[in-house]
């Protein structure tokens, strides 16, 4: 195998951890880079952001300027979620995700896109 394949692991890092950070990690990278690709000022909704891709996501948008939104399903998800750059984490058991995404007004003044804003 070419050396342009493989990664170098520390020793602290165990080869079923490091499957799972490279396979979370792709996950984020085609969401936010090729899906669509992710910029400074751009909103963007990331569901269950407390998740392992969830809070990679977070963490990388945050770090390409966008404004994160995020679901979980309790407070101290929620708490996780904006510990890794989710700005606006919305606790889906309690609160309508639809009508709050919609309705932010850091959603609506930053998406062009938002078609329900006040």
């Amino acid at each position: 195998m070419s050396a342009d394949y493989v990664v170098r692991l520390p020793d602290s890092i165990g080869h079923e951890d490091a499957a799972l950070i490279m396979l979370q990690g792709l996950t984020a990278q085609y969401l936010l880079r090729r899906t669509y690709r992710v910029k400074e000022g751009d909103t963007i909704l990331i569901h269950a952001a407390a998740g392992g891709v969830g809070m990679l996501a977070c963490q990388w948008a945050k770090a390409l300027g966008a404004t994160v939104i995020g679901t979980v399903g309790s407070d101290e998800k929620a708490e996780l979620a904006k510990a890794h750059g989710c700005d606006h984490p919305i606790v889906y058991t309690r609160e309508n995700s639809s009508t709050r995404t919609r309705t932010s007004p850091s959603a609506c003044a930053r998406s062009p896109t938002a078609r329900a804003c006040p």
